[in-house]
């Protein structure tokens, strides 16, 4: 039996490991580190909308918030989970507070 090394492996096309799969397993990500995050190469204003609802819809199956902006000058969708911990989520919740 013989092996070589390569750069990269070939995308899987069937099954769990489809090229979509993946895709929704990298934004599931992003949207959990609560960074903001810039995707490239986003063509016109459908590609954004077909690309919002996906990020919108998996962040919604995860239970966190997203915040997603269109660039067209630079064809590029910026977005950002909104976890607990953030500035950005926590700005406009109200603090209970207890007194005894």
């Amino acid at each position: 039996m013989n092996a070589r090394i390569i750069d990269n492996l070939p995308p899987v096309i069937r099954g769990a490991g489809s090229p979509a799969n993946e895709e929704r397993m990298r934004i599931a990500g992003w949207l959990e580190d609560g960074a903001a995050h810039m995707i490239e190469n986003v063509v016109d204003r459908k590609a954004h909308n077909r690309l919002q609802q996906k990020i919108r819809n998996i962040a919604k199956n995860k239970g966190i918030n997203v915040t997603v902006r269109y660039y067209p000058e630079t064809q590029e969708t910026g977005f950002q989970g909104l976890v607990e911990s953030s500035p950005v989520a926590t700005a406009g919740k109200k603090t209970s507070s207890t007194t005894k």
